[in-house]
């Protein structure tokens, strides 16, 4: 019975999570969004909240 509890628990919350990135700019400001691509000199992102 605990294990199905425990399973049922971590099927919702994989269900209801989401994920998303924030980052942090050199002057301080951030911006929330989802990263795509990490590059040498650059990151894809997707801007926004609404993933």
């Amino acid at each position: 019975m605990k294990k199905l509890l425990l399973i049922f628990v971590m099927f919702l919350s994989s269900i209801l999570s989401n994920a998303q990135d924030v980052i942090v700019k050199r002057d301080g400001s951030t911006v929330i969004c989802k990263v795509i691509e990490v590059g040498i000199n650059e990151v894809k992102r997707i801007r926004g909240t609404g993933f």
